[in-house]
C-alpha cells in the first residue's frame, strides 16, 4: 500500500474468491463493502479489510492476507467450522470475535479510524470491545435485525444502544438517525450507486414482461420471495416471473413446489426458479428483466430501520422497480425513481400495480451518478470530521 495516506480498517464478513476459502458472508454484504472501497479509495484512502467470517468444509481457516492493489488488501483472520450444532457455531463466532478484538488492540493506533458492519451478535460484542480498546470507530448500518426479524421493543433497543457512541456513522436511509442518538457525523447510502453498463437484451413483441426477484428465501422470518410467487396467481398481463435466492434446502422445496402449484394453477409456466447468481452472470441475468420486485412487508416503525439494498441493484441495471409505499422509501433519494404499490403489500395489490403500470425504457444512469457524486462528498466530510 502507498505510504503516507490514511488507511481505514473495514471489519466485515466478507469474502473474495481470491482467499481460497469457503466462508459465509451475505451477498448483498459484500455488494455494499465492495462499493464501499470503491469509493473510499477514490477520496483518497488506503483500506484493509478485516474479515472475520466462519469457514465451512475445514476445520480451521489460518490467517491469510490478499493484496488487491496499492490501496487495499484484504485479511482473513483465522477461523473455525461453523458448521454443526447451535453450540459449536456459537463456539465458533466467539472465536472469530475474539481474533477481532486482539487485531485491533495489536494492529491499530487509537487515532485509527475503524469501519465495524453492524451485525446483531458482532456489535453487541464489540459493544464490550469498544470500551476497552478506544478507537475512532464509525458503524454501517444497513439495517437492524430486530427489526427485520420482528424480535420485539426490548431486543431492538439492546441492538440499538449496541451502536451507540460511534465517532460516524453510514446509515441505509436518512430516517435511522432518528434512532441512534448519537448518529451526529453521518452519511446515506441506500446501497451501491455503482450503474451497470451491460448491455441490455432486445425483447421480442410477442414476448412476455420479465419480472424478477432476488433476495432470501425464508418461508419463516422475511417471506419476499414467497409473496412475489404469489403475484403470478393474480396478473391478468403478459408476465414471466424470475425468483432468484439464497435461503435453506428446505425454503428453497418449499418455494420450488409453490411454483409448481402456481404453474399448474395458470396451466402455463409462469414461474421459473433460476437459483443463487452473483457477479457477471446475474448482471447478464438482470439484463433481459423488466421489472424488479420489492415485496419487502415490513410496518412501520420497522421498516424505517432497514433499506431494500435490492431495490438500488434493480435500478442500476435499469429495471422499472415495484416497491411497496413505505415512509423510508417516500423520504429516500430515489422515490421518483421507483413505483409504489397502493395499499397493502398483498399479491393482488402488487398484481393490480403491475397490469396498471405502462412499462417504458428507464435509463437511470444520471441520476445514479447523481446519487454517487452525492454519496462520495458526504463520506469524505464524514470521515474528516473525526
Amino acid at each position: 500500500m502507498e505510504s503516507g495516506i490514511e488507511k481505514i480498517y473495514l471489519i466485515c464478513q466478507y469474502n473474495r474468491k481470491e482467499s481460497g476459502r469457503n466462508v459465509i458472508a451475505p451477498p448483498a454484504g459484500i455488494t455494499w463493502i465492495d462499493y464501499l472501497v470503491r469509493s473510499l479509495k477514490a477520496i483518497g484512502n488506503n483500506v484493509s479489510i478485516i474479515s472475520y467470517s466462519a469457514g465451512v468444509g475445514s476445520s480451521y481457516f489460518s490467517h491469510k492476507i490478499v493484496e488487491v492493489d496499492e490501496k487495499e488488501c484484504v485479511q482473513f483472520l483465522p477461523a473455525l467450522n461453523c458448521i454443526g450444532s447451535c453450540l459449536l457455531l456459537r463456539i465458533s463466532q466467539l472465536f472469530s470475535f475474539v481474533q477481532v478484538f486482539f487485531f485491533i488492540l495489536r494492529k491499530t493506533n487509537k487515532n485509527d479510524k475503524i469501519i465495524l458492519y453492524h451485525d446483531y451478535g458482532f456489535s453487541r460484542f464489540m459493544q464490550f470491545a469498544r470500551k476497552i480498546i478506544k478507537r475512532n470507530y464509525i458503524f454501517i448500518l444497513g439495517e437492524f435485525f430486530a427489526a427485520v426479524y420482528d424480535k420485539g421493543s426490548e431486543c431492538l433497543k439492546k441492538e440499538i444502544d449496541s451502536v451507540e457512541g460511534a465517532k460516524g456513522y453510514i446509515i441505509a436511509n436518512s430516517m435511522m438517525r432518528q434512532y441512534v442518538k448519537t448518529a451526529v457525523n453521518y452519511c446515506v447510502s441506500h446501497g451501491d450507486y455503482t450503474y451497470c453498463d451491460i448491455k441490455r437484451l432486445l425483447k421480442e413483441d410477442n414476448e412476455p414482461i420479465q419480472v424478477v426477484y432476488a433476495g432470501k428465501i425464508s418461508k419463516t422470518d422475511i417471506t419476499d420471495a414467497f409473496i412475489a410467487a404469489e403475484i403470478a396467481r393474480y396478473v391478468q398481463g403478459d408476465f414471466l416471473f424470475h425468483l432468484l435466492g439464497y435461503g435453506t434446502e428446505n425454503d428453497i422445496n418449499e418455494l420450488k413446489s409453490l411454483i409448481d402449484n402456481i404453474n399448474k394453477e395458470r396451466g402455463k409456466r409462469i414461474i421459473l426458479f433460476d437459483g443463487c447468481l452473483s457477479g457477471a452472470e446475474y448482471d447478464q441475468f438482470l439484463s433481459k428483466c423488466d421489472i424488479g420486485l420489492c415485496t419487502r412487508t415490513l410496518k412501520e416503525p420497522s421498516c424505517n430501520l432497514c433499506f431494500p439494498s435490492k431495490t438500488l441493484v434493480y435500478l442500476t441495471h435499469g429495471l422499472s422497480v415495484i416497491c411497496p409505499d413505505a415512509e423510508f422509501i417516500r423520504n429516500s433519494e430515489i422515490t421518483s425513481l421507483v413505483t409504489f404499490v397502493e395499499g397493502e403489500m398483498t399479491p393482488q395489490n402488487i398484481a393490480r400495480t403491475m397490469d396498471m403500470m405502462t412499462l417504458k425504457k428507464c435509463d437511470f444512469k444520471d441520476a445514479i451518478h447523481q446519487l454517487d457524486v452525492k454519496f462520495l462528498n458526504s463520506l469524505k466530510e464524514m470521515i474528516n470530521a473525526i
